[in-house]
């Protein structure tokens, strides 16, 4: 077996140059484009030519409030998600709930809710514009980023996220026979989505909706050459968090059995925390909630 030594070392400079630019970035990864309150953000979303099944990948993960501070705690993707029988976070959700249900606890239920997985989505987009005073998306414009946001549905499994539910409701809801692959198509024909970041109440709140067709100023090489660039998505989905690490996290942020605080992250670290990725809206039992998990 003849190895492509050549490929290889390009493939790890690729990867080398990532963590640097991470590095220089504060720890986030410069392939993805971070909405900031105050700014509109215009995208030609892509197909993943290379991958087509992965021209969406969606995942779930943990987030939930500190005991400690109040501040916001990421637990990593959901074990249940993966596969993974021992989940922690499950077990603490339904021991939380029931205990809770059992002495009448109304706030207790609800403080359970905050341990149900949140579900989000990520996509490739051509960057084509930035209105506001975000200057570092305004240097990705015209080049390829990976595009990250919740994508919660309700029990009958509808979008109810602001950007994913207009995304599914023009490629495959009621829009698709008017918009469609139109959504995805990089040629005159293509029709962009423009998502405004606004604020609701100190979190970021998106109207996203779809420009009418119009060129991108794209020759047919150049088409070619930004479909070639896509992003591995999968490459986006977090890792679970160790069975040790996770009951560590819940020991010292659920629990409050310790003062570390060595895994808060701030909500602003977390992309896209908004209104619209809370688990305490409209639930009434935890059991019908939890039903398609």
């Amino acid at each position: 077996m003849s190895l492509n030594l050549e490929d290889i070392l390009s493939k790890v400079k690729q990867v080398e140059e990532t963590k640097v630019n991470q590095e220089k970035s504060g720890g986030k990864d410069p392939r993805i484009l971070t909405f900031k309150k105050g700014n509109t953000y215009t995208l030609r979303l892509m197909p993943n030519i290379k991958d087509v099944d992965n021209t969406f990948v969606s995942w779930k993960e943990i987030g939930f409030p500190s005991v400690v501070n109040g501040q916001f705690v990421y637990g990593g993707r959901s074990p249940q998600d993966a596969g993974i029988k021992d989940d922690p976070f499950k077990t603490t959700q339904w021991d939380t709930y029931s205990k809770a249900k059992d002495q009448g606890d109304e706030d207790g239920k609800k403080r359970s809710y905050k341990l149900i997985p949140s579900r989000k989505q990520v996509g490739n987009a051509y960057l084509v514009s930035v209105e506001g005073d975000d200057v570092d998306s305004k240097t990705k414009i015209g080049t390829v980023v990976a595009v990250k946001y919740p994508a919660q549905v309700d029990k009958e499994g509808n979008p109810v996220s602001d950007i994913y539910k207009t995304i599914h409701e023009a490629i495959f809801g009621g829009m698709a026979k008017k918009i469609g692959s139109k959504a995805l198509d990089l040629s005159e024909k293509g029709r962009s989505i423009i998502v405004k970041v606004t604020d609701k109440a100190g979190y970021n709140s998106y109207d996203a909706k779809f420009d009418d067709a119009e060129s991108l100023d794209l020759t047919p090489a150049k088409i070619q050459e930004v479909l070639d660039s896509v992003h591995d998505l999968t490459a986006f989905v977090p890792e679970v968090k160790s069975t040790d690490e996770i009951r560590k996290i819940l020991d010292t942020h659920w629990f409050g059995n310790s003062a570390s605080t060595d895994d808060e992250l701030e909500e602003d670290e977390i992309p896209h925390l908004s209104p619209t990725t809370s688990k305490t809206e409209d639930v009434e039992d935890l059991e019908d909630l939890l039903k398609d998990v």
